[in-house]
């Protein structure tokens, strides 16, 4: 059985892929977590993303 990955860490991988443009196998490895688990942080990570903050991003594109 593998290990809790906190939150706090979850947040800096996604942020770490997304931004640098990285594979997610190089980003995995940099954490030291496989292709796999990285892929699944990411897509939880740019869901909550999407759920939290599309009404503010509606809201700004009805203001232009």
């Amino acid at each position: 059985m593998r290990s809790c990955i906190l939150v706090k860490t979850q947040i800096t991988i996604a942020l770490s892929c997304l931004g640098s443009g990285n594979t997610l196998q190089m980003c995995g490895e940099m954490y030291g977590i496989v292709e796999n688990t990285t892929s699944i942080i990411i897509k939880n990570f740019c869901a909550t993303i999407k759920k939290h903050l599309k009404h503010l991003l509606i809201e700004k594109y009805h203001q232009l």
